[in-house]
């Protein structure tokens, strides 16, 4: 008798350290903002090396970070009531750095590609981006992707430009970790093109005089924040912040500023 009671109490006493532990986990996911609020921060993972125009260290005071992305944390953080604080990470490692818990969220070019979505729960789009291909001044054989076989171009690593590309047949693709150092080698004669995001080739290659733009841009997509699946309330809280942001004309200001609003903007956040 003494055996089955004790038996009974372990077993009891092991269901309760399951529901226990089931509430824990419920309460640490619901109140992933309430901790954010609490702490007083919305740490948020980017890379700002060669980060331009996103977040990058502003050329006239180097120790200070600016960019479209980093004005608009400091404009989310404000909506939850918080300050932003930028948590530097390696672009191609954000992902892991969000499971690991490094920071709250992924501000940072961030695409919504089925990948991004297997791993995380992602925001409402709050930018509409295309891809941009870029050669040396004077090339007229590269008016369009189609133009890219049989040539060597150069792509981010883990970017949207890397898997466009690498469904063209015949393409020398070359990966960089940052599109500054591809368009060191478009110059230097190494590739015969780059592609990549219009944000970045709008800041880097338009007004280099040895480089142009070659063709419209194409292959539209969305850049979007990533959150953590548990973090429900907070990818709450941030799909408002942007709609409210997008309605009283914050990401207008905010894309003009750095030079990235054009009709795909207008099209994507009306005023």
């Amino acid at each position: 008798m003494s055996k089955q009671r004790g038996r009974a109490g372990l077993l009891q006493g092991s269901i309760f350290l399951f529901l226990l532990l089931g509430a824990v986990a419920r309460t640490c996911a619901a109140d992933a903002l309430d901790q954010i609020k609490q702490r007083g921060v919305l740490r948020w993972g980017a890379d700002a090396e060669g980060g331009a125009p996103y977040t990058y260290p502003d050329p006239q005071k180097p120790d200070q970070i600016i960019g479209f992305e980093y004005d608009l944390a400091e404009a989310l953080a404000a909506k939850l009531g918080v300050k932003a604080e930028m948590v530097q990470n390696q672009w191609d490692q954000l992902i892991p750095g969000l499971e690991r818990g490094n920071f709250d969220i992924v501000l940072n070019g961030l695409e919504v590609t089925e990948e991004n979505q297997q791993r995380n729960v992602l925001t409402q789009p709050y930018y509409v981006y295309a891809q941009q291909i870029v050669t040396r001044k004077g090339n007229r054989d590269i008016l369009g992707p189609d133009d890219l076989r049989r040539k060597t171009v150069g792509v981010l690593s883990a970017s949207a430009a890397l898997r466009l590309i690498a469904k063209i047949d015949g393409v020398d693709m070359r990966v960089y970790p940052g599109n500054v150092e591809a368009l060191r080698d478009l110059k230097a004669y190494r590739i015969e093109a780059a592609v990549m995001d219009l944000p970045i080739a709008i800041y880097y290659a338009k007004p280099d005089p040895a480089l142009q733009f070659a063709g419209p841009s194409f292959a539209q997509g969305y850049y979007t924040i990533g959150v953590r699946r548990k973090d429900s309330t907070l990818l709450v809280a941030l799909n408002k912040a942007i709609q409210e942001l997008a309605q009283d004309g914050t990401l207008e200001r905010i894309y003009r500023k750095y030079n990235v609003w054009d009709e795909r903007r207008a099209e994507r956040f009306p005023t």
